[in-house]
């Protein structure tokens, strides 16, 4: 068992099992289709976020909750087999939340979630976590739990002196809390998510291709307190924008079979980079491999790749 003051990265964060539905392609409204094959695997963006980081190298620690049930179960055994620390993860009144997950053969996917106890993860099991909290090195939060929980978690881990990764999907229908901004290191979102982060801030609306305008844009609307923000591009790369530079780094060229939780693997592999202190091209490099091998997997929890995988591909681009 990992001892709690030996955490690098904690998640607070979203606990979900994953309905998939494979199909020879995504229906449009008012289509029907035969699909290919049914599995559920465990997951939620906190969960996928937690496993990659622990996967990459790092000691994770996870705060969330989970129903009563079956698919409650899987998720806080998945946690165990992985080696990370589930002390705060309390058991709730509601279901464990799910996700609807549709996958074409190109590996394209469309999503909906069903929160469930995800949205019990409140400020209280904050404060229950709070020494943890206080003396981490990385927190990585998402938007599939309560925004008041979000920032609450971020302002204790800077307060203590760690470094705070927002991942802004899904992306919110108002704009988010100054008090959370103030406290995020890093902005993560993906290139769609970029341009709706900017629409919501009012600011000009940006077309595809105009990711680094929009990310520009927004780090000078949401103020200094942001060290950078990072836009995961797919099959080219990702972005590292900051007041001092835009850093791009180019991505893998693989086969996609499926690109459920690529964000996340992504997000948990930059988490464990920034604990070894990478420099930004090598940071970015490191969790392009890690994103790039997961498309390459069926399915989301299944396709997070271990860092003797990363390390191999990683080298390869260097």
């Amino acid at each position: 068992m990992i001892e709690s003051n030996h955490i690098e990265i904690v998640v607070v964060g979203s606990l979900n099992m994953d309905l998939v539905v494979r199909s020879p392609h995504l229906p449009v409204p008012g289509e029907t289709i035969l699909g290919n094959s049914f599995a559920t695997y465990e997951g939620g963006k906190g969960f996928n976020q937690a496993i990659a980081a622990r996967r990459a190298g790092g000691q994770v620690a996870f705060v969330g909750k989970v129903g009563r049930d079956d698919f409650g179960d899987r998720l806080e055994e998945a946690l165990k087999q992985e080696g990370i620390l589930r002390q705060f993860v309390t058991r709730g009144e509601n279901s464990t939340g799910i996700a609807n997950v549709w996958v074409g053969e190109d590996g394209a996917n469309k999503i909906i979630v069903v929160p469930g106890t995800n949205n019990e993860v409140t400020p209280k099991e904050i404060e229950a976590a709070s020494e943890l909290l206080s003396s981490a090195g990385v927190l990585l939060l998402q938007l599939e739990i309560p925004i008041a929980t979000c920032t609450k978690a971020a302002q204790l881990v800077r307060r203590g002196g760690g470094r705070v990764l927002l991942t802004a999907a899904p992306v919110p229908i108002e704009p988010l809390p100054v008090e959370l901004f103030e406290a995020v290191s890093l902005l993560m979102v993906n290139e769609n998510e970029a341009l709706q982060m900017a629409a919501l801030l009012g600011m000009p609306i940006f077309k595809e291709g105009e990711e680094i305008e929009a990310g520009r844009s927004i780090l000078t609307q949401v103020g200094s307190s942001l060290e950078a923000i990072v836009i995961t591009l797919g099959s080219k790369g990702a972005l590292w924008i900051s007041s001092e530079r835009v850093e791009h780094s180019e991505g893998f060229k693989v086969k996609a079979v499926d690109t459920t939780a690529a964000g996340d693997t992504f997000t948990g592999a930059l988490a464990v980079g920034l604990q070894r202190g990478l420099p930004v091209p090598e940071l970015l490099r490191f969790a392009n491999a890690a994103g790039a091998i997961s498309v390459t997997r069926k399915g989301a929890y299944p396709s997070i790749p271990y860092e003797a995988e990363i390390d191999r591909l990683h080298c390869l681009l260097n």
